[in-house]
């Protein structure tokens, strides 16, 4: 079967509506077909915590959208007081650099709730840091890893529901989750969760579920731009990839 793809990239195998997709190097996909000869597109992005700043030298977003890259996700803040204030701050910078390169933007907050109250204002401090640039912000997730969450599945899951409520309240309308495979499955009840952009990590050939957002590759992902490594992620959602 011959596939018209948006971007150059190899079919290796079908699974019903499912397609594993390679990029160079190494990189896989996951795509979902519509009919028999049309393939959603993809689009690469990538990830980036405090120490990656544009403003401490350690990203060049020119050169990361001239490295084939189309969004990047950057880390606003965490808990209840990170960055502290006071600390050196890059966030705006960023966003402003990611915009101004052409990049799709999104920011993300490091989830540390361990009860409805805290999660309210986790969102009150994420949405603190974010509105002033929330025109250049397209989408924006909250990270679920934290091995000290509570192991209570529905219990979690409520607090997450909680901190994205109170973002909706806020105005920000197209909010999503980042978590790993595994926490996924074993820690939030997804069934809960619908309605919400998923970003999910799984460091394999295949996702293995649906998800707007795949973060592929945690480790040996360099380019031009970029100081270190980064996280390497790919997309099928226009919203977010452009």
């Amino acid at each position: 079967m011959k596939n018209t793809l948006y971007l150059s990239i190899k079919v290796y195998a079908k699974q019903g509506h499912w397609l594993t997709i390679g990029y160079a190097n190494g990189y896989y996909g996951y795509a979902q077909t519509y009919d028999t000869h049309v393939v959603r597109y993809a689009k690469r992005g990538i990830d980036l915590s405090y120490l990656q700043s544009s403003g401490t030298g350690g990203t060049d977003f020119t050169k990361v959208k001239a490295a084939g890259f189309s969004f990047a996700i950057i880390k606003a803040s965490e808990g209840v007081d990170l960055p502290k204030s006071g600390t050196a701050d890059y966030f705006k910078q960023d966003a402003y650099n990611t915009y101004n390169a052409g990049l799709k933007v999104h920011a993300y907050h490091m989830f540390d709730a361990t009860s409805t109250a805290t999660a309210k204002k986790e969102a009150d401090h994420f949405a603190a840091r974010v509105d002033p640039v929330k025109p250049k912000i397209c989408s924006v997730f909250v990270d679920v890893e934290y091995e000290n969450l509570s192991k209570n599945k529905d219990t979690l899951t409520n607090f997450v529901k909680t901190f994205i409520t109170e973002l909706n309240r806020k105005g920000y309308k197209n909010v999503g989750i980042y978590t790993y495979y595994n926490f996924y499955k074993t820690r939030l009840n997804g069934s809960k969760l619908t309605g919400n952009l998923l970003w999910i990590a799984r460091y394999n050939a295949t996702l293995g579920m649906k998800a707007d957002v795949w973060q592929h590759r945690d480790t040996k992902c360099t380019i031009k731009g970029v100081n270190g490594s980064f996280n390497f992620d790919l997309t099928y959602n226009k919203a977010i990839g452009g």
